[in-house]
């Protein structure tokens, strides 16, 4: 019984067939798994495009608020100087009246501009 079923092509056909269809049942499950698993690549790439978009989108703002403050210091600087410039100026006008005593209200302005 055991021969004439080894010998039978029938099964032989049937279990070949069954390898062939198992196997392409195994090579599409592999190939799905190897496709889930791109696209999951292919999602931590845009989500690590997007953080160095943002990344840089973030310096330059930072970089335009950074030279804006330099800007902003260097007018203040420039303000600074040109009151200090105006001190100076009026201490000389002081100093070349002849006995000029000060009044409070050029006490107060030199105060103001100092």
């Amino acid at each position: 019984m055991l021969l004439k079923l080894l010998t039978d092509r029938r099964l032989w056909f049937a279990g070949a067939a069954l390898l062939v269809v198992g196997g392409a049942y195994g090579k599409g499950r592999l190939d799905q798994s190897r496709i889930a698993e791109i696209k999951a690549q292919q999602v931590q790439l845009d989500l690590k495009d997007n953080k160095i978009e943002s990344l840089t989108q973030s310096i330059k703002s930072n970089a335009e608020a950074l030279e804006s403050a330099v800007i902003r210091a260097q007018d203040r600087e420039a303000e600074q100087s040109n009151l200090e410039q105006k001190v100076k100026d009026y201490e000389a006008q002081l100093g070349q009246a002849d006995a000029c005593i000060l009044t409070d209200d050029d006490v107060s302005r030199l105060q103001i501009i100092r």
